[in-house]
């Protein structure tokens, strides 16, 4: 694109364009996500940027910044676009008010974005999202049974049923759990797609943590992974690579993996924002997961403990992250430190706050 560019006559509006790839390309992905809002500015209909800006914000966990250019652009949408169209973006903004905690809201948006297209994805998207964060797994359960045929084609239909696990999951029933995950989820990593791989994975980390033995599907899973261990191209999906590696006892991959990390965090370029979640909260997090796999609980919370609040920058949704929350509670609770065991009480009593009627966290709490 960026060679085409400079052999050709563009515009302005396509300049930006290129030099957002261009700034992604090499790590500078704020700046990129800069260009494409730059462009919304000037064009607020713009299809390419309004999906880039989206995309890159979700990459770099920016969820208020996703919210808000959505917001600002919106009725643009409503005044020149078709009914349809106006919902394919109010059904990307109702997302952006689900990751900022704004559920009512998101609900409400993602409801009257149904009536115009019953099949938009990312409405439903957000509607399991509202009811997985309030913690209603039945009522959960109950939309996807209603709604899942609905969106049939679109590549977010799979990780709806992701979601509807999660509901049975946090109800305490893991033969569900395992049932949804061999009848809708394993066969898809043939598929070698990212968002397939890092659900599955995170899908058995829980159910592990909890004590599930999940036989040997981690194989599966590592080997849709296996062509992916090399390229690094981003913290959040080779956290989940090697959950799979360790998931599938293949240790000594696990740690050549890990290792080429620290290689390549060690060409540390303050400007390269892709380096720097890597260094910063990447790394850790591996170790963290590398020292709960070979029992070292105590490790395990002093590597994350103090990243908790920066897990953010990963990327992803506050749902697929939770498996880091989850992940410190369990550590934390292994862990022989009196220290951990109060910090296993602590998190486990906010999560309690915001999740009222989990009754996997009264559970926990039990253990105590």
């Amino acid at each position: 694109m960026v060679k085409l560019a400079e052999k050709s006559t563009i515009s302005p509006i396509e300049q930006l364009h290129v030099d957002a790839v261009k700034l992604w390309s090499v790590g500078k992905t704020e700046a990129a996500c800069d260009k494409w809002e730059e462009v919304l500015l000037n064009c607020p209909t713009d299809m390419l940027a309004f999906r880039c800006a989206f995309l890159g914000h979700f990459v770099r966990g920016e969820s208020t910044r996703l919210r808000e250019y959505m917001a600002q652009v919106l009725p643009h949408w409503k005044s020149s676009t078709s009914p349809q169209i106006y919902s394919y973006a109010r059904g990307r903004y109702s997302f952006g008010l689900v990751e900022t905690n704004f559920y009512d809201e998101a609900e409400k948006e993602a409801q009257e974005t149904l009536e115009v297209n019953p099949r938009d994805a990312w409405a439903v998207h957000t509607i399991s999202h509202v009811k997985e964060m309030q913690c209603r797994p039945d009522d959960g359960i109950a939309f996807v049974e209603k709604k899942v045929d609905d969106i049939t084609g679109s590549p977010v239909q799979p990780h709806i049923y992701w979601h509807k696990a999660l509901y049975y999951f946090e109800k305490g029933d893991y033969e569900s759990t395992l049932s949804l995950y061999d009848d809708k989820l394993c066969h898809l990593m043939k598929q070698e797609n990212l968002l397939y791989i890092t659900d599955a994975a995170a899908l058995l980390c829980r159910l592990e943590l909890n004590g599930v033995n999940v036989g040997d599907r981690w194989h599966g899973i590592y080997d849709a992974c296996t062509p992916n261990l090399d390229t690094h191209a981003n913290a959040f999906n080779d956290i989940h690579f090697l959950m799979a590696a360790n998931g599938a006892e293949h240790r000594d991959v696990a740690d050549k993996f890990i290792d080429s990390i620290k290689t390549l965090v060690s060409d540390y370029d303050p400007c390269n924002a892709h380096l720097n979640v890597y260094k910063d909260v990447g790394l850790p997090l591996l170790q963290s997961l590398q020292a709960y796999d070979q029992e070292n609980y105590s490790a395990a919370v002093d590597y994350l403990y103090p990243l908790r609040y920066n897990v953010v920058e990963l990327g992803g949704s506050n749902a697929q992250r939770d498996v880091f929350n989850l992940f410190l509670m369990h550590a934390a609770m292994r862990s022989p430190q009196q220290r951990h065991t109060l910090i296993a009480r602590n998190l486990l009593n906010g999560r309690k706050a915001q999740r009222t009627s989990s009754t996997m966290v009264d559970s926990l709490l039990e253990r105590l």
